[in-house]
């Protein structure tokens, strides 16, 4: 589920800024793309919520990554990383983090998209680094709190 409530972000994003404002047919967008209200309400409240407690200074910057960071991605994965970052979904800071990470662990492969979301869902969501399986970073929904 956390996938997909980080689709539903990156979405919710570029419409905000290509259009500055979300609607009603744009929340229909996302039902009719099979997302369920729990989860758009879950990526919702995570975007009021960072912009209300975020302190982080704006910063014009990119970070432009060399070959041999760039080699360390799938095509799709350096693309959505990139798009990550012109999203404002995740800063320079952490991009030398997740390179930084990558590095030191023990990948057999390049990192694909599927591998760069789960690393960026614990950025983003703030779980541990040593979390990074999809059931753990968020709650599925269907969970009791007692």
């Amino acid at each position: 589920m956390s996938e997909r409530i980080l689709q539903i972000i990156v979405f919710v994003v570029k419409e905000l800024h290509s259009n500055d404002k979300l609607t009603e047919s744009h929340i229909k967008s996302l039902h009719k793309l099979g997302y369920t209200d729990v989860e758009i309400s879950t990526a919702l409240s995570w975007l009021v919520d960072r912009e209300i407690t975020s302190t982080e200074e704006e910063t014009q910057s990119f970070r432009m990554l060399n070959e041999m960071e760039k080699d360390l991605f799938t095509t799709e994965a350096l693309g959505d990383l990139l798009q990550y970052q012109a999203l404002g979904l995740i800063s320079n800071d952490q991009i030398d983090f997740i390179i930084d990470r990558i590095l030191t662990s023990e990948f057999e492969s390049k990192i694909d998209r599927n591998v760069l979301g789960y690393i960026v869902m614990a950025l983003v969501f703030k779980s541990p680094w040593e979390n990074i399986l999809p059931s753990k970073i968020l709650l599925n929904g269907n969970e009791t709190i007692h």
